[in-house]
C-alpha cells in the first residue's frame, strides 16, 4: 500500500526538508499528526498558503494557514480545527514562514477511514 501526498510533485527547493507533525490544529487541513510535511525553506509563503512559523526567541514552531495584514507588518496564524484560536502576531526578524510544500500521509490514516 502506497503513501498518499496531498499536494504533488517535485519540490524545486534543493534545501527542502521533511518533518513529522504533531498536535491537531491542522486537522481539517488534511495534516494529522505523524503525518510527513515537506517544507521549502527558500520559498515564502502567501496569503492563504500553509507555512511553518517557526519563532525564534521561543524556539516554538507550528503549521498554520497565514493571512498578512497591514503590508506584511502583521500576520494572522489560522488553525484549520475548532477549538483552536487564530493567532496574530507581529511579523519581524525574530518569526520565520516557510512554505509548507507537501503533506505525505501516514500509512494508518488509510486504515483508519474505512
Amino acid at each position: 500500500m502506497a503513501d498518499e501526498w496531498l499536494y504533488q510533485g517535485g519540490v524545486p527547493d534543493k534545501n527542502a526538508f521533511a518533518l513529522i507533525a504533531t498536535g491537531e490544529s491542522m486537522i481539517d487541513a488534511g495534516i494529522e499528526e505523524g503525518d510527513r510535511v515537506v517544507i521549502s525553506p527558500n520559498s515564502f509563503p502567501r496569503n492563504g498558503e500553509p507555512a511553518l512559523v517557526l519563532f525564534k526567541k521561543t524556539q516554538e514552531a507550528m503549521i498554520k494557514i497565514v493571512e498578512f495584514k497591514e503590508g506584511g507588518k502583521l500576520a494572522l496564524l489560522i488553525s484549520q480545527h475548532k477549538g483552536h484560536e487564530t493567532k496574530l502576531v507581529e511579523v519581524d526578524d525574530t518569526v520565520k514562514f516557510y512554505l509548507v510544500y507537501s503533506v505525505k500521509f501516514q500509512r494508518q490514516r488509510r486504515a483508519r477511514r474505512r
